[in-house]
């Protein structure tokens, strides 16, 4: 889906988990209970904390986490750690659920796009005293600053970001030069783009269409354009602006007017992903964990990643990463930081990037060859990417607002409604949300 995507989306690439989260603030079972805290006398007795993963166990990533568990248990200290599955489209009403029975889980993934309701909500331990205490051992200024920016709420920190997930551009460079194609410079533009999908998107000889790229995200194109979901201080809806308006309506017409991406209906049974790995798409917009899927899957060899083109008004790129947190309440908060801390140290996100293909938080791993594996040979358009990432507006009530948006873009991308037609609609629900308190 191509309009307000969520973590939990890109996740079924990594772990065969996750779809938008729907209406999860609604869904709370009660009041977030806990006075969880950090100050509390460390208990001698050694304890066994629960942290719960979006990650399959079979996966490339989920046997990455595996091993960091059993060398974590092998160190032989008072805590040992105990990794549970919960699908990232049930994560935030696990952490609810466990919580109002006072129960919560020591530590969780949930999505970036939940931590400021779940601040407002007083759910989560701020790590904010922790981490500044345990500086010299967790070394936040090798954290990428935007990534822990995204993790903070009105300036305190609240969790730290399991990996990085921007977006950049692959594209298929066998089928670049068949379509007499340049590839992409440094300083390309949408319009670049546009014209370089038109001479890509072509019948083929089996009676199929090979299509030039995939449904750009709304939301990259719309703050390229210099339109926004919220205005400034996230009180209004504002895509009702000419820019907004304008951005949304050139998303839906690559499908209606240029026909340079596919329709549903065009993928005949298969997914953009699944048409990048066999040669139907001649380039691809996503996520540092396609280049491993790519070089696991595609049926090419000869391919690379360069930058989102440049819009009207910026280049921007979607940044966006699962978050752990950990719960206010927990029995013990000091053992649950003890995993946090090491399942953010150089040596474990150096395991996860080469194991389990996710980008690092810390800049030095980042721009190390722990990350920087090839092909693509420009791997690191995606360290070059962050500077453009914009995340999704932190407001409290963004998972009610999300179906909003995309049910109310949905007939646009679909060509049965002009962007201009769906936007006062969609103004007219989000406005009220935003007003509304979250109940503490």
């Amino acid at each position: 889906m191509a309009f307000v995507w969520r973590s939990g989306t890109r996740r079924r690439w990594l772990a065969g988990t996750g779809a938008m989260l729907g209406g999860a603030a609604g869904a709370a079972c009660g009041p977030l209970g806990g006075d969880g805290g950090t100050g509390a006398q460390k208990p001698a007795a050694p304890v066994t904390i629960d942290y719960f993963r979006w990650n399959a166990p079979e996966t490339p990533l989920g046997q990455a986490q595996n091993e960091l568990a059993a060398t974590f248990n092998a160190r032989g200290e008072r805590v040992q750690v105990n990794l549970s599955l919960v699908p990232a489209a049930e994560s935030l009403q696990k952490f609810i659920t466990l919580q109002a029975a006072g129960t919560p889980p020591d530590s969780i993934m949930v999505e970036s796009a939940d931590i400021a309701y779940l601040a407002v909500k007083g759910a989560l331990t701020p790590l904010d005293p922790l981490a500044r205490r345990d500086d010299r051992e967790l070394k936040r200024t090798e954290f990428f600053p935007q990534m822990l920016e995204i993790g903070s709420w009105k300036g305190q920190l609240q969790a730290l970001p399991h990996d990085v997930a921007v977006f950049a551009q692959f594209y298929n460079r066998d089928l670049f030069r068949q379509g007499g194609v340049a590839e992409p410079k440094p300083d390309w533009t949408w319009d670049d783009w546009l014209a370089a999908m038109q001479k890509l998107t072509k019948d083929v000889g089996d009676g199929g269409k090979q299509f030039g790229g995939n449904l750009p995200l709304v939301e990259y194109v719309l703050r390229a354009w210099g339109g926004d979901y919220l205005n400034k201080d996230g009180t209004e809806c504002a895509l009702d602006s000419a820019p907004a308006i304008e951005a949304i309506q050139w998303v839906a017409d690559l499908r209606h007017r240029y026909n340079v991406v596919a329709r549903p209906d065009q993928l005949q049974g298969t997914n953009e992903a699944m048409s990048w790995y066999t040669g139907r798409l001649a380039s691809l917009q996503s996520g540092p964990w396609m280049a491993g899927n790519t070089r696991q899957n595609a049926q090419f060899k000869d391919w690379d990643v360069a930058l989102i083109p440049r819009g009207k008004a910026a280049r921007v790129t979607r940044l966006f990463s699962a978050y752990i947190v950990i719960p206010k309440g927990v029995r013990d908060a000091e053992a649950s930081w003890s995993w946090v801390k090491f399942y953010k140290s150089t040596e474990s996100e150096s395991l996860l990037a080469q194991k389990g293909s996710v980008m690092p938080t810390r800049k030095p791993v980042a721009d190390s060859g722990a990350f920087l594996t090839t092909p693509p040979n420009n791997i690191r358009a995606f360290v070059d990417m962050v500077q453009y990432g914009r995340h999704l507006p932190q407001v409290p009530r963004w998972s009610d607002i999300v179906p909003i948006i995309n049910q109310g873009l949905a007939p646009v991308l679909n060509g049965q409604k002009s962007a201009r037609e769906a936007v006062g609609e969609i103004k007219r629900q989000v406005d009220p949300l935003l007003k509304e308190p979250v109940a503490t």
